[in-house]
C-alpha cells in the first residue's frame, strides 16, 4: 500500500493504502491481543500490559504529525510521498524482525473445530448485550478520535492561523495526550 501510494500518487492508490492499513490493522491487533492472553499470568498483567501497547500505539500515532511534516517542501509539492517510503522500509523491517521471532506457547490446548462451529459461537456472542456494547463504544470512540484528529490540522490552520506544518504537528497534541501512561489497575 505505501509502495502503490508513492508511485501511484492517486485516488485509486489512496484506497488501496487505506484498504491495506485497515486490514493489517485488524490482523496485527487481533495477533497482538491474542498473543497477550497467551503471554501474561493474570489479569492485572494482562490489563497493565494492554495498556502499555495502547498507550505505545498513540505514540506511535502522535509521531505521524511529525514524520510527515518533515517531508514537505515548498518548491515540491509531491515531496511528501517519500513518507511512504520510509514506512515500507520500517514495514519490511518489522515483518523481517517478526520472520525471525520465536515464540514459544506452552500449554496451549487448542480445540479443533470446523468453521461452522466457529461461526455459530461467534455469532452467539454477538448478540450478548454487553458485547454489543462494547462494539458501539469502540465504533463510536474511534469514530470521534479519528474524525477529531482528521480535522484538527485543518482548524489549526485556518483558525489559529499556524503554518501547514506547525497546523500538524501541533495536532500531536491530542494524540500524546491520548497516549497517557501505562495504567496498572490493582
Amino acid at each position: 500500500g505505501c509502495l502503490s501510494m508513492y508511485f501511484g500518487n492517486t485516488f485509486f492508490n489512496s484506497k488501496i493504502l487505506f484498504l491495506s492499513v485497515g486490514v493489517s490493522f485488524a490482523l496485527i491487533k487481533l495477533s497482538v491481543y491474542s498473543l497477550i492472553g497467551e503471554i501474561t499470568n493474570n489479569a492485572k498483567d494482562h490489563t497493565s500490559f494492554m495498556s502499555s501497547i495502547e498507550g505505545f500505539f498513540m505514540v506511535g500515532i502522535a509521531s505521524a504529525y511529525f514524520i510527515f511534516p518533515a517531508f514537505y517542501s515548498k518548491t515540491n509539492p509531491d515531496a511528501w510521498l517519500n513518507v511512504y517510503l520510509v514506512l515500507a522500509i520500517l514495514i519490511a523491517v518489522s515483518f523481517f524482525f517478526l520472520l525471525f521471532s520465536n515464540i514459544n506457547i506452552e500449554n496451549s490446548e487448542v480445540k479443533v473445530t470446523t468453521f461452522s462451529e466457529d461461526f455459530s459461537q461467534m455469532m452467539g456472542l454477538i448478540i450478548l448485550p454487553l458485547v454489543l456494547v462494547f462494539l458501539a463504544s469502540a465504533f463510536f470512540f474511534v469514530m470521534i478520535e479519528q474524525g477529531i484528529m482528521t480535522w484538527l490540522p485543518r482548524f489549526n490552520e485556518k483558525i489559529f492561523l499556524f503554518s501547514e506544518t506547525l497546523s500538524v504537528q501541533m495536532a500531536s497534541i491530542l494524540a500524546i495526550s491520548l497516549a497517557g501512561f501505562p495504567v496498572t489497575i490493582a
